[in-house]
């Protein structure tokens, strides 16, 4: 769901509490800076708050890539034929360890257009691989990943924040904590920045920790060999 919070908004509230509601020392660009970096530090911290579901063509072979937007991959759920509209079989997950047990061989395999399972660790997060190797024209899947939240392009009203609405409070904290470590060489204001910053961090953990608990772990897939 698109988000329905200005940008403006966050900014002019950093401004009132920093009582510079003439923004004339910390300057609404500055401002919208550290606002773009909260968001990128947000779903960097919480994968599941800037999460994208498309279309994504693969390439020839086992091994494939993320989007160039992409953190970490969710799921690979769907075959989504040639032109990566029509919802096709299920796609399942197989660790890499059932993958070479059960089909030793499974990287050099005859090409099939049609993915049956997917391997994927997070010590490589923006690459996966699939079985069967894809063919020279591969085929759509749909690809559901976490995303670097695209730039908020300027303060003006109507622009909107691109992560969801409830991080505004954290995105606030961390424009604030930011502001006031501007001042560095006054101890007071490094010290409020500090303070902005551990409500930033101690929210993001507890919003971590909530869906950590609500996640359910599906037992791993047996991969089948393809046609």
């Amino acid at each position: 769901m698109a988000s329905m919070t200005d940008a403006k908004t966050i900014i002019d509230k950093a401004s009132l509490l920093l009582a510079d509601v003439s923004q004339s020392f910390w300057l609404v660009s500055e401002l919208l800076g550290w606002l773009n970096d909260g968001q990128r530090d947000i779903a960097t911290t919480i994968p599941q708050a800037n999460v994208k579901n498309s279309a994504l063509q693969l390439v020839a072979g086992v091994k494939q890539s993320l989007p160039s937007d992409g953190i970490l991959l969710m799921d690979i759920p769907h075959n989504l034929g040639s032109a990566g509209t029509t919802v096709g079989t299920v796609i399942n997950h197989v660790p890499k360890e059932i993958m070479l047990k059960r089909i030793p061989g499974w990287t050099t395999t005859m090409a099939s257009a049609t993915v049956k399972h997917y391997i994927y660790s997070t010590l490589d997060p923006l690459v996966f691989y699939v079985y069967p190797p894809q063919p020279t024209l591969a085929k759509y899947v749909e690809c559901v990943y976490s995303a670097l939240p695209t730039l908020i392009a300027n303060a003006n009203v109507g622009t909107k924040i691109t992560i969801p609405d409830y991080f505004q409070t954290e995105l606030l904290d961390y424009v604030l904590y930011r502001a006031f470590s501007k001042d560095f060489d006054n101890s007071t204001q490094l010290a409020r920045g500090q303070e902005h910053y551990q409500l930033f961090i101690n929210a993001l953990t507890a919003k971590a920790t909530a869906d950590s608990a609500i996640n359910t772990t599906k037992a791993p897939t047996q991969p089948q060999q393809a046609a």
